[in-house]
């Protein structure tokens, strides 16, 4: 029989967030994931920007959770010995006067000082297809989530935190799974939590993605461009392109046709040979009223929830961690926001 403080299902980007936070308060903590291969985190881009660039306007508690941000993953990737967290410019590419207009409205009105440059710079390069502007976000970042990812689970499965399995809803009790005994278990589960039967009653809106990965050696990009797709520079002549957005996947998907997609918007930008290297896809945890859920169960007060985080999971992961830690530690309410509870009727 083993003994934990806190029992963890999903080892994505929340699991693998919360568990480094816990371990670092010194609390005993165990891990239970079957594996990465289809986790919307695996095959993510990781972008950590605080702006909806479509409508130039902050995202939710963006300042608190980009400055939380760039503090955690830098202190997480010392720990694993490993570069995960890359700072990179985030540029909005703008080709009409409309959008040129929009840009400078948005910067007044919202206002975008001291998060967006003002002026619009041109853009001289003759791999873009035609005469662009770019409009500069400030402390944009990415994160590498496969190499943390799988950093990080070769750190639990060496320091004995992590079971690689399937986790089995009908062999749960209330602090008791198989022959592990837990005070507290925290579902960070991603898009499986539809098949989790404790939280059904949460309304989570899932949606597929599609990214490619291109080789390129003429682009030589520093910096993250975004039209409609987003263009990352990996290294290595290495570019991922995405992402595509489907909320009816179940229904019908077709792999090839989101393929045909990213390749037409990636040539209306740029104009140069490249070769598909990879294509993967993922399903995103979204929640209809775009907040994340977190928080403890109604009624089985050692269960807890934390997921629904969505496209912008590597901006809000950290912060979100140490507050629902903060709330299941010391009792300090959650932000009325993401408190899952929002949902439930009794």
């Amino acid at each position: 029989m083993r003994e934990v403080e806190y029992l963890i299902i999903g080892q994505g980007i929340a699991g693998t967030v919360l568990g480094y936070q816990l371990l670092k308060k010194g609390k005993n903590v165990l891990i239970i994931d079957k594996g990465h291969e289809h986790s919307a985190s695996y095959v993510a881009a990781g972008v950590v920007n605080p702006l909806v660039l479509k409508r130039l306007t902050l995202s939710w508690r963006a300042l608190e959770f980009l400055d939380f941000a760039h503090s955690f993953y830098p202190e997480l990737d010392e720990m694993l010995s490993i570069q995960s967290f890359h700072r990179a410019k985030l540029n909005k590419l703008i080709s009409s006067e409309d959008e040129q207009l929009f840009w400078e409205k948005r910067w007044h009105s919202v206002p975008l000082d001291g998060i967006a440059e003002r002026e619009l710079e041109f853009l001289k390069d003759k791999n873009f297809k035609t005469d662009f502007k770019k409009g500069s976000v400030k402390g944009t970042a990415w994160v590498d989530l496969k190499k943390l990812l799988n950093t990080f689970r070769e750190y639990a499965r060496d320091k004995d935190i992590l079971i690689e399995e399937t986790f089995d809803y009908l062999d749960l009790e209330c602090r008791n799974y198989r022959n592990i005994v837990f005070e507290k278990i925290i579902f960070c589960e991603g898009a499986s939590c539809t098949s989790n039967p404790y939280f059904d009653f949460l309304p989570f809106s899932l949606n597929k993605g599609e990214l490619i990965t291109i080789k390129c050696p003429a682009l030589n990009l520093k910096e993250i461009y975004k039209k409609k797709v987003f263009v990352l520079p990996l290294g290595n002549d290495l570019y991922r392109v995405g992402a595509t957005y489907d909320r009816d996947f179940e229904k019908q998907y077709d792999a090839q046709l989101k393929r045909k997609e990213l390749i037409e918007q990636f040539e209306a930008i740029f104009n140069c040979e490249y070769e598909i290297v990879n294509q993967e896809s993922g399903i995103r945890p979204a929640v209809k009223d775009r907040r994340p859920l977190l928080g403890q169960h109604p009624l089985l007060k050692n269960f807890y929830s934390f997921n629904g985080l969505g496209s912008r999971g590597c901006l809000m992961a950290p912060k979100l961690s140490e507050e629902l830690i903060d709330f299941m530690e010391n009792g300090v309410d959650l932000n009325s926001e993401v408190d899952l509870n929002r949902f439930y009727q009794s």
